[in-house]
């Protein structure tokens, strides 16, 4: 009974919900990038360098309040030993970013639409 509760509670907050695009630009840009540190997570962490260590390395790039995280990744010789300029330009581009967070929303749309139309 829990369970059909919350569904029909998320199921009444999915059906109003609304995309601001223009508003998520804004946050991304506030945060300097850093809401953006996923993706260069994961791509430390599959050329070698171990998570733990890849997490601690966001975590103090993104503290640093000079510049933007792109900036800064780019400098930082432990990113650098592991990515190219490019690649790390790549993974923080924002319009790559929001439209992976797009994309991934519509599938959750797709799998939801029966209970919303319902």
């Amino acid at each position: 009974m829990l369970t059909d509760d919350l569904l029909g509670k998320l199921t009444d907050i999915f059906r109003d919900l609304r995309v601001d695009t223009d508003r998520m630009a804004a946050e991304v840009a506030r945060s300097g990038g850093a809401v953006m540190t996923e993706s260069l997570l994961l791509s430390l962490t599959s050329k070698g360098l171990a998570r733990a260590d890849a997490h601690e390395l966001l975590r103090a790039l993104t503290r640093d309040g000079s510049g933007s995280l792109l900036e800064r990744a780019k400098s930082d010789p432990t990113v650098r030993a592991h990515l190219s300029v490019d690649e790390v330009e790549s993974l923080l581009d924002p319009a790559r970013y929001v439209a992976a967070a797009a994309e991934k929303t519509d599938r959750i749309l797709a799998l939801l639409r029966p209970e919303l139309d319902r």
